[in-house]
């Protein structure tokens, strides 16, 4: 027989009385600064049991209850419910606040994370911060830092394999050599351990890591024998411990290294430390006596580690006793270093002018005194060209008056107080040179079987350019010139060799007298030459041109080419 509406609606009402009850008792027990947490606890399982029990009565009085009072019996649900869940909140807040942190850890997390305490045997909740994973390109010092964090992902039974996978992916650089030999297997379960095995091999060989480690020992004491720079002491440990703790890891005990890596460290030293190395107590000290033994690799380390204190506390002493006097003796000093540097008169503060562009033809790439266009034309017009301008006439800058600028400029054709394009005896020396017409030509016996046609010779090489497979080759003729900074090639010889470019620049021209070309993109091209005779190669990259002189052809035999 079914219990009717009445019977239930007693019982819920006997536990509601036990509810309301134990909340209280929570709530006083909770705001006391010497509450017996065992009992609180008690208390507090007592009445999440009561809780459900109430909660699941009141369900069955709301399924049964006219629908005149199920309004009032679902409010009085909601207030139980909300008062429960106000206990709640307070037990959690007393707990985070009375539980320690965990031991060994500064840390505290995103997921409630549970720790036991070594004093009370307790699980207590933690925010530690959310871990990210390592990536691993490949290099060969990564490998331990990396598989030491992956393999708790590696080692987890109750990750499914195919997210491993997935994980050792996420790992991996894209583009490097670690990701091309994850990539190499397709992602199932049957291959997971294949691809670990792989990477194992190929990166976190023992063998080849303890080499590696070796190798950075026997690096580090070359590259401060050769160096002339005075080595930092505290750098110079950090890299020494980081690599004798590794090898460490590869279960390289110090006893097995010290006999070869302690000449190493002893010859990285600078000759102040090793003096000092020299004449403390640890050296020469026999270790082998010592519960337990110790070889001279670990007295070297203690005698650096120490060193390195000490520097750093002679720091922090001269950084804390300096008197705001010798501070403010070196800030003067620089101020006035600045002001020499602004006042000097070189010829750099003159072509700084060039960045503003030049008075004379308003291109920039050239100082206004070098400009070509301003030697062709009269002292008046440059006159006015500055005068329009608004610019000093002595260094071609704007913002000052040529009474008030600190610029020290001599013409080299008079000696006077001004730039030699600015010079008045350059004027006068062109109306006085009149240039002479010859009335008719002069041909003398020796040269009437030759006329001079007005050629430049140049100095001119035939040579042979291959394809980029080497399997043809074209005869072309290479041109020297002494006034370029880089080397071209015509572009009908790349079209018609098929040469393949390795990428696009763009190259901007400066031309005698230094004016600037227009910005023209090229391509550029690696070429592969041999000498006529095919015994000497040589590659060379080069930029392509649509035409780079106009004739190159052999120059004309005449008398001088026999002398």
């Amino acid at each position: 027989m079914a219990p009717t509406l009445e019977r239930i609606t007693l019982a819920r009402d006997t536990v509601l009385k036990l509810v309301k009850e134990r909340i209280v008792k929570v709530n006083e027990e909770v705001e006391k600064d010497d509450t017996d947490k065992d009992d609180l606890e008690l208390t507090f399982t007592l009445l999440e049991t009561t809780i459900k029990e109430y909660q699941e009565l009141s369900y069955k009085v709301l399924e049964k209850c006219d629908p005149a009072n199920y309004e009032k019996e679902r409010k009085d649900v909601d207030a139980v419910s909300q008062n429960w869940i106000a206990v709640v909140q307070k037990m959690e807040k007393m707990r985070q606040n009375t539980s320690p942190s965990p031991p060994g850890s500064l840390y505290g997390t995103e997921d409630d994370r549970s720790v036991s305490s070594g004093s009370s045997g307790k699980k207590r909740s933690f925010k530690l911060p959310k871990i990210e994973l390592k990536k691993f390109s490949g290099g060969l010092m990564e490998w331990l830092g990396w598989w030491s964090q992956f393999r708790k992902i590696d080692e987890d039974e109750d990750l499914h394999t195919s997210d491993k996978f997935q994980y050792l992916l996420q790992c991996m650089v894209v583009g490097s050599r670690a990701r091309d030999v994850v990539e190499g297997y397709p992602m199932t379960d049957e291959n997971y351990p294949k691809t670990i095995k792989a990477l194992q091999q190929r990166f976190g060989k023992h063998r080849l890591l303890k080499q590696i480690y070796v190798r950075e020992l026997l690096k580090l004491v070359i590259s401060n024998t050769k160096s002339k720079e005075k080595v930092q002491l505290s750098k110079l440990y950090d890299k020494l411990e980081s690599h004798l703790r590794a090898l460490e890891t590869l279960n390289v005990t110090t006893e097995q290294t010290a006999e070869f890596v302690f000449p190493m460290v002893e010859s990285s030293l600078p000759e102040d430390i090793f003096v000092a190395w020299q004449r403390s107590p640890l050296y020469g000290q026999d270790g082998s006596q010592l519960d337990p033994p110790r070889t001279e690799l670990f007295f070297l380390m203690k005698f650096l580690r120490k060193e390195v204190e000490s520097e750093n506390q002679r720091k922090l002493v001269r950084a804390g006793f300096e008197s705001d006097s010798a501070k403010d003796k070196r800030k003067d000093k620089s101020s006035h270093n600045n002001n020499r540097k602004e006042e000097c008169a070189t010829a750099a503060s003159m072509f700084s002018a060039s960045s503003q562009g030049c008075v004379f033809c308003d291109r920039s790439g050239h100082a206004s005194a070098d400009c070509f266009k301003a030697q062709v034309m009269t002292l008046k017009d440059k006159n006015e060209k500055i005068r329009a301008k608004k610019c000093c006439y002595l260094c071609f800058r704007s913002g000052h008056l040529s009474r008030n600028c600190k610029v020290a400029v001599k013409c080299i054709v008079c000696s006077k107080k001004h730039a030699a394009v600015m010079c008045p005896e350059l004027d006068k020396k062109k109306m006085e040179f009149v240039p002479r017409e010859r009335e008719s030509p002069e041909n003398s016996a020796a040269m009437t079987n030759f006329q001079c046609s007005g050629n430049v010779l140049l100095q001119t090489l035939k040579i042979r350019c291959y394809t980029d497979d080497g399997s043809k080759n074209r005869v072309v003729r290479l041109v020297f010139d002494n006034g370029s900074q880089g080397s071209c090639v015509r572009r009908d010889t790349t079209e018609t060799l098929g040469l393949r470019a390795l990428e696009e620049v763009w190259s901007q021209k400066v031309l005698f007298g230094g004016a600037l070309a227009a910005k023209q993109k090229h391509r550029k091209f690696r070429l592969r030459l041999s000498n006529m005779s095919k015994t000497m190669y040589h590659e060379l990259v080069v930029l392509d041109e649509p035409e780079i002189c106009e004739d190159s052809s052999p120059g004309k035999f005449c008398n001088w080419s026999a002398e």
